[in-house]
């Protein structure tokens, strides 16, 4: 049975045919969990089941197959997570996983060794966050917006504009410039230096269409876009041959087949 709505369900979008199909569904049913790629497997960890998780499994794409890894030490829903080399990277969270930003930052960060499948503890951000999002762009990763606390329409600012960049050499962190729109639960791409925030959420307007692009190089923000056709929060976005496809929305559990992609003109 489905646990508040969780699933375990694959969709697999060929981008050359634009067709979706189905996938082997995953065993354990869950959401707020956090993905990413390597070596051609899907690397899908925490998140919330009957509580929150610290599952961690991988799924084959060629072979349409699951394999369950070695867990995080820290169960928790609303994370962040990026990939350097062998090194998943994650970051913040929550113990409620109830919905974007219900319950309080955790403070920590852990890194995943692929080859090993072992765990350890890094240095966590200045901010602990929970539904932030986190991108690698050369030895650095870019932690941005979240949320750092239990966010209410009384309290908007719990919803953060705060860009946190990882060096993964020296296990440091540094301040970028802030997102001129805070959130948390948006849509983060990259194409060529820049990263797309794109959506997401706040306690004062719900779910964004907003689309602002940030320049690592020059740690500029610009924008605000063309906003997303729809406004969402909840979702990913990937890149593939210079388009973001961004899948997906909800808010506290309002799921909705929106498919939307960006390019850049």
């Amino acid at each position: 049975f489905t646990v508040f709505g969780d699933t375990g369900d694959v969709r697999i979008y060929d981008t050359a045919a634009n067709t979706w199909r189905n996938g082997t569904s995953s065993p354990n049913l869950r959401s707020e969990g956090v993905g990413v790629t390597q070596d051609g497997l899907v690397y899908c960890l925490g998140g919330r089941r009957v509580g929150v998780s610290s599952l961690v499994e991988a799924y084959d794409s060629v072979n349409d197959t699951w394999m369950l890894l070695n867990s995080m030490p820290t169960a928790r829903a609303g994370l962040a997570a990026a990939v350097k080399g062998s090194k998943i990277f994650t970051f913040g969270g929550n113990a409620v996983g109830a919905g974007p930003c219900t319950g309080p930052a955790l403070n920590v960060a852990e890194v995943y060794d692929i080859p090993s499948g072992t765990w350890d503890p890094i240095t966590p951000p200045p901010i602990p966050v929970t539904h932030a999002l986190a991108e690698t762009k050369g030895n650095r990763i870019y932690l941005i917006g979240g949320c750092r606390a239990p966010a209410t329409d009384l309290d908007p600012a719990t919803v953060l504009d705060a860009v946190q960049i990882y060096d993964t050499t020296n296990d440091t962190w540094a301040v970028g410039a802030p997102m001129p729109t805070p959130r948390a639960s948006f849509a983060l791409g990259t194409l060529g230096n820049t990263l797309y925030a794109m959506g997401g959420w706040n306690a004062a307007t719900g779910n964004l269409s907003v689309v602002e692009a940030y320049d690592v190089d020059k740690n500029t923000w610009s924008g605000p876009l063309t906003p997303k056709t729809t406004a969402s929060s909840e979702n990913f976005a990937v890149a593939h041959d210079a388009t973001l496809y961004i899948v997906g929305s909800g808010s506290f559990g309002l799921a909705a087949k929106v498919f939307e992609a960006f390019s850049r003109k």
